[in-house]
């Protein structure tokens, strides 16, 4: 089931999810809605499938879909919720040997645009919103001791 939360609630955890590493942005309402994760990938990844458009590297690529998932979340919990939802941006570098939906580190590490979701049983998660390749998934994040760099496990839909 759903749960509405205070938004300082999420900063607060995102700190402490995701440390100073990321560039996250945090919900500007004052209280934001989180799902529950049974109805995000049941219904709204299958939505979201509906309607994005293909990739088209550099003209449509990681934070563009990231976008697209932003708008949906919004106009999926408008119905029902006056408030933000958890569904948000983050961007991130993947360390040098280390994958994240499969996208590889390389060398110097890459840069990279996906979406983080606070599930309503207080959960957080990656989401890639990209199909294709990619493929949607969810990567639960959690932290290492004191390190900036989110530690990642992989949740197969």
């Amino acid at each position: 089931m759903p749960s509405v939360i205070p938004a300082t609630q999420i900063w607060n955890e995102a700190y402490g999810v995701f440390g100073k590493g990321p560039v996250f942005s945090v919900p500007r309402d004052a209280k934001v809605v989180c799902p529950d994760y049974d109805w995000f990938v049941d219904e709204f990844i299958p939505k979201l499938d509906q309607v994005t458009l293909p990739y088209v590297s550099e003209a449509y690529d990681c934070e563009d879909f990231c976008a697209e998932a932003q708008v949906l979340m919004t106009r999926s919990v408008r119905p029902n919720y006056k408030t933000g939802h958890t569904l948000n941006y983050v961007e991130l570098q993947i360390p040098p040997g280390q994958e994240l939906h499969r996208v590889q580190g390389g060398e110097r590490g890459q840069w990279h645009a996906t979406n983080v979701v606070r599930f309503s049983d207080g959960r957080w998660f990656f989401f890639e919103p990209q199909p294709g390749p990619i493929n949607r998934r969810l990567t639960q994040a959690f932290t290492i001791m004191d390190s900036v760099r989110p530690a990642v496990r992989e949740v197969r839909l």
